[in-house]
């Protein structure tokens, strides 16, 4: 059976970290697990202020007047081409994109740095980076193999998602009911207002932030 994709890791590993060994194997949690890990994923990944998942073609675009692209997302993947385009018009309502060759110095692959032979136009003008990056997992797609040269996901940033996401598995009151006593039952109504990152989880996406740069 295919892996599920819960966020930054499959459903297999955060079952695995979460519930106890006698509840692995039952169902009746998966998609509230899978909603948490999906959207414990998000909550980082805007935190950081940038993309998690691996993905093959993935375009930024920036001003023409800067001498480096910082693509998203990162790291990127060396084993295939980047490519840079510039826009300086538009024909027919669309954008006309033309490729420029031989204008990459030097590239950051794990800081997603992509740094240009100086300015290649100005404000006005725009440009386009096509790279493959980001970090893969398996469950995140069909393939059950990582893609030659992308990046597995980081054990502290595994980490970070995991704590995460028990976190808010035990706020949440995942049984949806309270034992108040022998033969009583309350259900328990949670509202998570200002839910925020614990301090720990803080601590681990210290040097996963994507700051925004200009240049």
């Amino acid at each position: 059976m295919a892996e599920i994709n819960a966020g930054l890791g499959n459903l297999t590993e955060l079952k695995g970290f979460i519930l106890a060994a006698s509840m692995r194997a039952q169902t009746d949690y998966d998609a509230q697990l899978t909603a948490i890990g999906k959207g414990v994923a998000g909550m980082l990944a805007e935190h950081c202020n940038r993309k998690w998942e691996y993905t093959e073609g993935a375009i930024s675009e920036f001003p023409a007047n800067r001498s480096f692209l910082l693509a998203d997302p990162y790291p990127l993947n060396l084993t295939t081409p980047l490519k840079v385009e510039i826009c300086t018009s538009w024909q027919n309502g669309a954008p006309v994109w033309t490729e420029l060759t031989d204008v990459i110095e030097n590239v950051n692959a794990e800081g997603g740095l992509v740094y240009l032979m100086g300015y290649q136009g100005n404000y006005l003008a725009r440009l386009r980076l096509t790279a493959d990056g980001g970090f893969w997992w398996l469950g995140l797609d069909a393939e059950t193999a990582i893609p030659t040269g992308a990046s597995q996901v980081p054990a502290n940033l595994k980490l970070a998602w995991l704590l995460q996401c028990q976190s808010l598995w035990l706020v949440r009151d995942n049984l949806g009911v309270t034992v108040a006593g022998a033969g009583s039952v309350s259900f328990v109504t949670l509202s998570l207002p200002g839910y925020e990152l614990i301090p720990e989880v803080r601590e681990l996406l210290t040097n996963f932030m994507r700051y925004s740069m200009s240049g």
